[in-house]
């Protein structure tokens, strides 16, 4: 049993031999390490003014040597040379590399020790750069060897240009040579405020985060290992002290007695003054409460009443069957006086409506607005003609009479809302006129006492009371023209005198405090319609203008702008300001009525709801885009009088039954676009198929492609936009017309397609005069 124990004891002896053997074995072949390093990375590392190297990792480096017994030589150079250096072999460390995929296939990594924030940075002259996108069109600085220009490359970001160092971006950024460069956070931040530029540059976005590693070569990881455990062997107060030597430490500010009990003596004087306001208004603010309070009351039972109505049943229900006859039909008690007259009047109503399209297909809906004389009363009805199965045709008739006259009750409400809260600087305006007229008056009447006044100025006096008094005239009759009832007249107005009205009843108020510039080159914009409805929405988009720069704490020195252009067919005002913005998750919802962010007492909601309503009610359409807390467009679309084609002219050329045998597939996900285009190419004379899904889509065109002359795809549809949808009626048959619609004309999908052929692309919202002749240039002229 001794021999057992005395072998094993010199097996033992033997291995701890064999190890110190091989520790010394390796001491002495690892004496020397060279270390390649970015030579101008502050305050990790870089030259003084003497040129000898600085910085956290130099200091660190020599901590390794001292725990090691290694020697460290840094070379220090421009970082694409290091990065070269360590390639060719000429370098055993790399140091402050970030790790990358195509680096990741030369290099072995240690751990990271240090993360790295890398931002794009941007002159304050500059804005709007925010993704690699807006990046696009600009020249970038960047260093060379960089792994933040295989990042920007990755993302379509190629317009470059290289420097061997930071330090020389930032000069080029101080002499302005370059406006956008990325550099690590740590150096720009060093740079910038040497430099004394930093308040000169703003940061864009970040690229990535990255991480400081050390790295070898592959196949050297043994040596990677051992530089590892150098540096897990230097203690952590080292770690600590080089830290607050490099990167500071942040001084814990103590504020002084004095200035505590004088914050003490003003927050008491400010409860003071609380308390002794607060008693003297208490009773003003209690009545004011009760006041909002009732007024509140007001405005929920309003509102109820009108979501009532919204959600309302049709009141008359009438079945036919394919011949028309009435099978059964439903009235209500205050209609069964009527309703023989009705029939009548609701089925030669549809009869001249089948006559001018095609025969009703299955789930097919015919939506029309019509006026019936009972008793010297108008009566008002919404009604849908809807195919059903078993042959049978809905006839469903709604009495809107009470909605239209809420309806008009509403604008004309809310024009008094916007007369109300101008209400103080119409007062203000009026008086200045009122009182040159009064000094004027008491100067003449002194002069005339002291029998001291002339002829000259007697006329310059009365030049002074007749200025005075046009104003107030202007005053008077803009106003008047913007609040008198003008519902359902419509006339021939210049649109851009409109805009000047509107901006001279906006002023009447917020003239001080918000400036706004009317931009137009048109001579002048002629619109047919009511001008006044058309003021109504120009001066409530202005006051949300105001509205939005108060919530936003900019109330002085704010602008707004509006444009006045011609594109097309179409008026178009864009009408800018740069306030709070609308928030992504409600841009769904501002046009819904009673939707409102202003808070109680400050509007009920429908100031936009009826903004949309009116402008529709024009031909038109209202859109906007909003980068929140940045900029803000409305743009208003409406139909011009100018060069319209008169499309009974066409249909005098062009021979009835040709348009007749014409066959237009329509698809469109909106339904209400879908429909309303479906209409007025039937009321031309085209027989028009139509589909708001990809699938029934699919299926008419099977049925018909033989027939089917041209196809309008809408671009943006969910299960298949629309060159997708006519690749695949190409691929099966289709070799007729084919027009795309689109609210963006510049989509990028469009100019991608050379292997199919697009005839027209026509731009949302479209006049369908316009539409009309781009179909009788496709169809009978070849054009």
């Amino acid at each position: 049993m001794k021999k057992v124990y005395l072998i094993l004891i010199i097996i033992i002896l033997l291995v701890f031999s064999l190890n110190l053997s091989l520790d010394a074995q390796k001491k002495k072949i690892i004496d020397r390490i060279v270390v390649a390093i970015d030579h101008n990375y502050p305050p990790y590392i870089f030259r003084s003014e003497e040129g000898f190297l600085k910085g956290y990792l130099v200091d660190l480096w020599r901590e390794w040597e001292k725990v090691t017994g290694v020697q460290v030589v840094l070379y220090a150079v421009e970082w694409s040379q290091a990065l070269k250096s360590i390639e060719e072999g000429k370098s055993d460390v790399i140091d402050t590399i970030f790790y990358t995929e195509e680096r990741a296939k030369i290099f072995s990594y240690s751990k990271p020790y240090a993360t790295i924030n890398v931002p794009i940075i941007y002159s304050k002259t500059i804005s709007g750069i925010a993704d690699y996108d807006s990046l696009k069109g600009f020249l970038i600085a960047a260093k060379e060897g960089d792994a933040a220009v295989e990042y920007l490359q990755k993302n379509g970001v190629t317009n470059l240009i290289l420097f061997k160092d930071y330090k020389d971006i930032i000069l080029s950024a101080k002499d302005e040579k370059i406006k956008v460069f990325t550099i690590d956070e740590p150096c720009a931040i060093y740079y910038l405020n040497k430099y004394n530029i930093l308040e000169n540059y703003k940061i864009g976005f970040y690229l990535y985060t990255g991480q400081f590693h050390r790295a070898v070569k592959k196949g050297n990881e043994p040596l990677l290992e051992f530089v590892e455990n150098g540096f897990d062997a230097i203690p952590e107060r080292t770690y600590k002290m080089l830290e607050n030597k490099w990167f500071g430490v942040q001084f814990k500010k103590q504020i002084p007695t004095k200035i505590i009990l004088i914050s003490i003596v003003i927050i008491l004087l400010i409860i003071i003054i609380f308390v002794i306001s607060s008693l003297t208004l208490n009773k003003l603010v209690k009545k004011r409460t009760s006041e909002l309070r009732k007024a509140n009351q007001e405005i929920e039972t309003e509102r109820n009443f009108l979501e009532s109505l919204f959600k309302i049943i049709p009141d008359i229900i009438i079945a036919f069957d394919n011949n028309l006859n009435v099978v059964r039909s439903f009235f209500p008690q205050r209609f069964e006086t009527y309703k023989e007259i009705l029939k009548e009047e609701f089925l030669k109503l549809i009869s001249e409506e089948l006559k001018k399209s095609v025969a009703l297909q299955l789930e097919d809906i015919l939506s029309l607005k019509n006026e019936v004389n009972m008793d010297s009363q108008v009566v008002s009805f919404d009604i849908r003609f809807i195919s059903s199965k078993n042959n049978l045709f809905l006839l469903l008739a709604q009495d809107i009479t009470d909605k239209i006259n809420i309806e008009k009750n509403m604008y004309e409400k809310q024009k008094l809302e916007i007369i109300g809260t101008l209400a103080s600087g119409l007062a203000h305006d009026m008086n200045n006129v009122l009182h040159s007229t009064l000094s004027i008056s008491s100067l003449i009447k002194l002069m005339l006492d002291e029998d001291d006044i002339s002829k000259e100025n007697l006329n310059e006096y009365s030049q002074i009371l007749e200025r005075s008094a046009l104003k107030g005239t202007s005053i008077v009759s803009t106003l008047l023209n913007f609040s008198k009832d003008n519902s359902g007249i419509k006339t021939n107005f210049d649109l851009k005198k409109t805009n000047e009205n509107s901006i001279e009843i906006f002023n009447m108020k917020y003239k001080k405090k918000l400036s706004v510039q009317f931009l137009t080159e048109l001579n002048e914009a002629v619109l047919y319609g009511t001008e006044n409805q058309i003021m109504q929405v120009i001066i409530n988009l202005l006051i949300n203008s105001f509205e939005s720069y108060e919530r936003k704490g900019e109330i002085e020195n704010t602008i707004v702008k509006i444009n006045l252009k011609k594109s097309n067919y179409f008026y178009i005002i864009d009408i800018e300001d740069y306030g709070e913005g609308i928030k992504s998750e409600i841009e769904d919802k501002i046009f819904n009525p009673f939707f409102t962010t202003k808070g109680q007492g400050r509007g009920i909601g429908v100031g936009l709801t009826i903004a949309k309503k009116i402008i529709e009610e024009h031909g038109g359409q209202i859109k906007f885009k909003s980068i929140p807390n940045i900029k803000t467009t409305f743009s208003i679309y409406l139909p011009s009088n100018e060069n319209i084609l008169e499309p009974q002219n066409n249909f005098e050329i062009l021979n009835k039954k040709d348009i007749e045998n014409s066959t237009i597939f329509i698809v469109d996900d909106d339904i209400n676009v879908l429909e309303v285009t479906k209409k007025n190419l039937q009321k031309r004379g085209f027989h028009v198929l139509s589909s708001e899904n990809i699938a029934k889509a699919k299926e008419i065109f099977f049925q018909n492609k033989d027939k089917i002359k041209c196809c309008i795809f809408d671009l943006v549809m969910p299960e298949m936009n629309g060159i997708e949808l006519l690749k695949y009626f190409s691929s099966n048959g289709y070799n007729g017309f084919s027009i795309i619609s689109t609210g963006y004309k510049d989509d990028p999908r469009l100019n991608n397609n050379k292997d199919i052929k697009i005839d027209f692309v026509i731009e949302k919202p479209y006049n369908f005069d316009f539409l009309y002749e781009v179909l009788v240039n496709l169809l009978f002229r070849n054009n």
